[in-house]
């Protein structure tokens, strides 16, 4: 893991994963991802806005159902990319201090999470969203 700091404004973080599970079940093993790497970058700007991007390479893993084993159809999350973005500005109301953040998860549209009510085992859907974040901090 590293966290750089390049000038006082930009921060850069990244990380990478390598993971072996050791378990008597094959399927455990092939359950999780061996690799992942993330990269973070943070940069202030004038007039208290932050913005914020970060990008996650996963390496694929098998679905389990719910006995552990691999789905039926075999299928696994194959390699994936996730992408979020955030821009934030922070104010104050009434001597509290505010943050408003629009985040945008997933914006590539790699990364399947699962339905919420699977049919016939996990099932994937696209979840690209984003949302407004109004924080207000009481002191």
């Amino acid at each position: 893991e590293f966290n750089y700091h390049p000038t006082k404004d930009l921060r850069i973080i990244g990380n990478v994963t390598f993971l072996d599970i050791d378990a008597s079940n094959e399927n455990f093993r092939k359950s999780a991802p061996e690799k992942a790497a993330a990269l973070m970058l943070i940069k202030d700007f004038e007039d208290s806005y932050t913005l914020s991007t970060s990008i996650i390479r996963i390496n694929d893993m098998a679905f389990l159902d719910v006995n552990n084993n691999i789905t039926a159809s075999g299928e696994d999350t194959g390699n994936y990319t996730i992408m979020d973005v955030r821009l934030s500005r922070s104010f104050r109301i009434s001597d509290q201090d505010a943050t408003l953040a629009l985040t945008v998860k997933n914006l590539l549209n790699e990364y399947n999470g699962y339905n919420k009510n699977p049919q016939n085992g996990p099932e994937l859907e696209e979840n690209l969203t984003w949302f407004l974040e109004l924080k207000i901090q009481a002191h």
